[in-house]
């Protein structure tokens, strides 16, 4: 789980959000569980790194409830995975 945006912006936006896959320890701010639902720790993380199957993009908050009100509009375009040698 990465940032928060407390604030929806507006129009279109960019985001680099860089992950290093040799990385021994969680990024700092990230949430990262278990399938569980448990927290996982730095020894998960490498592991996990290691062993990445499917990708998948959401917006939400894990452990949050969202009113269905209408009010949405959000939306993902664009989405490029690529790897810095």
């Amino acid at each position: 789980v990465l940032m928060d945006l407390p604030d929806v912006p507006t129009g279109w936006n960019h985001f680099d959000i860089p992950v290093d896959a040799r990385s021994t320890t969680v990024p700092a701010g990230w949430q990262f569980n278990r399938g569980d639902g448990t927290p996982g720790t730095d020894a998960d993380w490498a592991t996990f790194m290691h062993q990445i199957d499917l990708v998948a993009f959401g917006l939400w908050k894990p452990d949050f409830a969202y009113p269905s009100l209408g009010l949405w509009q959000l939306g993902i375009d664009n989405i490029h995975i690529g790897h810095d040698p």
